[in-house]
């Protein structure tokens, strides 16, 4: 523990405390310093990771049986996790109600986007329960019912929603694919899936905005047994001694385009996990600009530096100033499609004193965070005998009136 003269492979998907806790009296005796105590000594023990990995892959070899957090063992040894499948089976229906109320909403918003002339695409990411329900284990297919992605499917049709189904479309090639759209020990589409999904949407771009887009050529593949992290993501977080078989997986070889003259449109997407792949795939070249709003949380690239939220920022003003907005989610995250996006979006284009409200708070930071405008509102507090909060909050909520004003925002009556 103290001389680790053997170096081993850190576990995965695990939070260590690395330091001892800092010795403090009163927190002594009040028993807070033991408990910090014991939990470093119980992570951090001599030979952690390997007695952990020994455990786990006993259990798994012998008992086929998974520590992996909401990791279930399928049959040929495929991997889900326990969410993939519950959306597959209707485990986790959220109601036929509450999806049509989501998808009028959603109606709302594309026909407000459209007012502003900013395109709104929504994508459904596929499912692995959707994609390989012969190997899910008969334990979790006793109780199946109509599931969320059937209602989200059926109410998409009968709207003017663009829509690009991902789901639908993978298990329609499944039988005629050249290679896996997913991995056997992997959660999310394969490299080789998340490329097709990337020119496709790409292409959709297109039409949408009526121009031609930089795009990630590709004309061949690598072949290999050994997946990268992106495809093993499952396995990883189960801490075994020895890799589970994986079957030949394919991974394209990317090139740029050459025409450099083509459009590179601004885009907001909000997306759940499935949206990595197609960063890291070089889905970035076709754009501009790229904001990532996390699960409607954190604001990517600006969080890569400094956790910022889309509370902390004006939501409406980047929507209405950008090319395309495009949402995602895949069929495990549709029990709460959008993660408040839909809710809060709508609110902000239908109700103006929560507008008003939403856009004082940014307006609140933008002046504090600017010294000039802090001192320009410090004077004015001062010869108007006001508190310098009371005065930052009133110019703030000026402001936003005005910019609300600007806006010209038609009611629903209104929009085409």
């Amino acid at each position: 523990m103290f001389f680790p003269v053997i170096k081993e492979k850190p576990l995965n998907g695990v939070y260590i405390a690395q330091d001892l806790p800092e010795f403090d009296w009163n927190e002594l005796f009040s028993s807070k310093y033991q408990d910090q105590f014991n939990q470093f000594i119980d992570q951090n023990f001599g030979f952690r990771p390997f007695l952990i990995r020994l455990f786990n892959q006993v259990d798994y070899s012998v008992f086929n049986k998974s520590h992996g957090s909401g990791i279930v063992i399928g049959k040929k040894n495929y991997l889900f996790e326990l969410w993939y499948i519950d959306a597959f089976t209707g485990s986790d229906f959220s109601g036929r109600d509450s999806i049509a109320e989501k998808v009028r909403k959603l109606e709302i918003i594309n026909k407000y986007l459209n007012h502003y002339n900013t395109k709104f695409l929504i994508v459904i990411a596929p499912g692995k329960g959707h994609y390989y329900p012969e190997l899910i284990p008969e334990l979790y297919l006793k109780f199946q019912q109509k599931t969320n992605y059937d209602y989200y499917d059926e109410f998409f049709n009968n709207t003017t929603l663009q829509v690009l189904d991902f789901n639908n479309w993978f298990v329609q090639m499944k039988d005629t694919v050249k290679y896996p759209l997913f991995s056997q020990t992997g959660t999310h589409w394969s490299e080789y899936g998340a490329a097709l999904a990337a020119d496709s949407i790409i292409r959709k771009i297109e039409v949408l905005l009526n121009k031609n887009l930089k795009n990630v050529k590709w004309d061949q593949v690598k072949l290999s047994e050994t997946p990268n992290a992106a495809d093993n993501d499952l396995e990883n977080l189960m801490n075994l001694f020895y890799p589970i078989h994986e079957y030949t997986l394919a991974y394209p070889v990317f090139k740029e385009d050459t025409d450099f003259d083509l459009s590179s449109p601004k885009t907001i997407t909000i997306a759940d996990s499935f949206f990595w792949q197609l960063i890291e795939g070089r889905f970035l070249i076709s754009f501009d600009y790229l904001e990532f709003w996390y699960y409607y949380n954190s604001v990517y690239p600006e969080s890569t530096e400094e956790k910022i939220t889309v509370r902390e920022i004006d939501v409406l003003d980047r929507m209405i100033n950008t090319d395309v907005v495009l949402l995602e989610f895949s069929t495990s995250n549709l029990r709460d499609f959008g993660s408040g996006f839909i809710e809060d979006v709508y609110r902000i284009f239908t109700d103006t004193e929560y507008l008003k409200s939403r856009k004082t708070i940014n307006i609140i930071r933008r002046i504090k965070a600017s010294p000039e405008w802090m001192k320009d509102i410090m004077e004015k507090a001062q010869n108007n005998n006001i508190p310098l909060d009371s005065m930052i909050f009133l110019d703030a909520q000026y402001i936003a009136e005005m910019e609300i004003a600007d806006l010209h925002l038609p009611g629903i009556d209104q929009l085409q």
